[in-house]
């Protein structure tokens, strides 16, 4: 009898141990399809994002036309104001020539 609970007690804690490794399998074999799947989806979601990104223009057409605009805005805007200023130092000239025709003739009367 001593025997019979010797070897019970062996295959118990055999079979015990053999449980912990069956249940240590299945759960190192669920994390690494957990992992596997996560990581398939990651890259299959990474992949159409990326393809979606390539296939657009880094810069949309409006927004280069509307740049586009602003600058020759602003160019014509200069060139105006330069026609402007040109046309207002004519005029200053003048008036300058004006003036100093006037005082030299004030100081002739002299």
């Amino acid at each position: 009898t001593q025997n019979v609970v010797t070897v019970s007690a062996a295959i118990q804690l055999a079979l015990t141990n053999q449980r912990k490794t069956i249940d240590a399998v299945n759960a190192t074999n669920e994390a690494i399809e957990s992992m596997v799947l996560s990581n398939s989806q990651a890259l299959k979601q990474n992949t159409e994002e990326t393809t979606k990104l390539l296939e657009n223009p880094a810069i949309s057409m409006d927004k280069l036309r509307e740049s586009f605009q602003n600058v020759f805005a602003a160019i014509e805007a200069s060139e105006k104001s330069s026609e402007r200023i040109i046309e207002s130092s004519k005029k200053f000239v003048i008036e300058l020539d004006t003036f100093n025709d006037e005082m030299k003739q004030k100081l002739i009367q002299r």
